[in-house]
């Protein structure tokens, strides 16, 4: 007698993400739920968060089992000594007990400084394998201009503190990203800012493009006509949208400027601001007038489903960071519903991707996006449908390189 078809059980292989703090209201919240969105089906993924904020596994489509959340205090900054030791023993006694009770055949780390070397103490005598990845951390802490930016944001008191911390953490910092790179089975990273830091994990470290969500896509007439419905901007010649993180790396500053110089009319042009961040206060104060006058909308922080209706209702899609490596993951979203891109050329991605679909100026220049946002409200609906086919063909080309052969050849596995 042939069983039925109920009782049959498809075993699949689990995959265990971890990541440093979700959501973050940034780019590593994106690439998780990318992660999740893209494995979830051919692996049963789990997310081990240190650092959980107002999460949902309902927000990561995860069932609750999966998501498993440390809750370790922001408080212990894992860039200053000594909470940098104490991160990594108790941080590794999670990941270990996670380890344990998931048995994952992968561990993928979502930072390639703080997170590597918890993860091999969690794999270590295991059978699971560990991939380090990083999008930006390692680049970051090096560069000059976010250490300023993270010190200005501290209140006077807690700036020296913090600048001798983080100085005092240096050696135990350039140690565990060495060990990480040297411990782990796979390195994968995806700028080229990255690059000199990877080579220490010789042929085990390889680059790949950052991941093309599935779930945003171009709308049809009839999607982006009721997008436009319930963003209350059916009518107006030209939608521009920034969905970003308000803070010091993001480059408002040109945005506020360049804003200035036009003086949008709102019934022709109207900007969404999708985010939320450390300055937002300060960027609405300088906005006032284009908020009243209806020129400028605030959206808030959004989930998903949210930013890719705003993406629907948009012509175009303005970044204009400053510090970054890889791909912007807003660009990437943007890019994915036919969004046409004016971006910055940090990080340096951005020039090969946009190519000729949009246009990339240079970082914290006033003068360069005030003229790419000119040549915007200029363009009439013709020459926005065929830079709308541009920038699906760039993304077409960009998507070819993705995670899915890189596991396959890690685990030897059918995805």
């Amino acid at each position: 007698m042939v069983p039925p078809a109920a009782r049959l059980t498809v075993i699949r292989p689990k995959l265990l993400i971890a990541v440093q703090t979700y959501p973050d209201g940034g780019g590593i919240s994106a690439i998780v739920e990318n992660l999740v969105h893209r494995f979830d089906g051919p692996f049963d993924v789990h997310l081990a968060v240190i650092h959980l904020r107002e999460a949902t596994s309902h927000q990561l489509d995860l069932a609750p089992e999966r998501l498993h959340a440390y809750r370790f205090s922001n408080l212990m900054n894992p860039l200053l000594m000594p909470f940098s030791l104490a991160y990594t023993v108790l941080v590794g006694r999670f990941l270990r007990e996670v380890v344990d009770s998931v048995r994952p055949a992968a561990l993928l780390t979502q930072d390639a400084l703080n997170l590597p070397v918890p993860a091999a103490f969690a794999v270590r005598n295991r059978p699971t394998k560990l991939v380090v990845m990083d999008h930006g951390t390692l680049s970051n802490v090096r560069d000059r201009s976010w250490q300023r930016m993270i010190i200005r944001r501290l209140p006077l008191r807690k700036r020296i503190p913090f600048v001798l911390a983080f100085a005092l953490d240096l050696p135990w910092r350039a140690s565990r990203w060495r060990a990480g790179m040297r411990l782990a089975d796979a390195a994968w990273f995806v700028g080229e800012e990255l690059k000199p830091t990877f080579r220490l994990a010789g042929p085990r470290a390889a680059q790949y493009h950052q991941m093309v969500p599935t779930d945003f896509f171009p709308p049809d007439e009839l999607a982006r006509a009721a997008a436009r419905r319930e963003l209350g901007v059916e009518g107006v010649e030209t939608v521009v949208n920034a969905v970003t993180r308000f803070d010091g790396e993001k480059g408002l500053g040109i945005m506020v400027e360049a804003l200035r110089r036009l003086t949008p009319d709102p019934s022709k042009v109207v900007v969404l601001l999708a985010g939320h961040g450390s300055l937002e206060d300060w960027l609405r104060g300088k906005l006032a007038e284009f908020t009243r006058s209806g020129a400028v909308r605030w959206l808030g922080h959004l989930d998903r489903e949210r930013i890719r209706s705003v993406h629907h209702a948009s012509d175009f899609h303005v970044y204009t960071g400053t510090i970054g490596c890889g791909v912007s993951i807003a660009l990437i979203e943007a890019m994915s519903c036919g969004v046409i891109p004016l971006v910055s050329e940090v990080p340096a991605a951005h020039v090969e991707l946009v190519g000729q679909s949009g246009r990339v100026f240079r970082a914290e220049d006033t003068d360069a996006l005030e003229a790419a946002l000119r040549w915007a409200f200029s363009t009439n609906e013709g020459e926005r449908r065929h830079q709308r086919e541009a920038v699906l063909e760039e993304l077409r080309s960009y998507s070819q390189s993705s995670l899915d052969s890189l596991l396959q050849q890690l685990l030897k596995a059918d995805l």
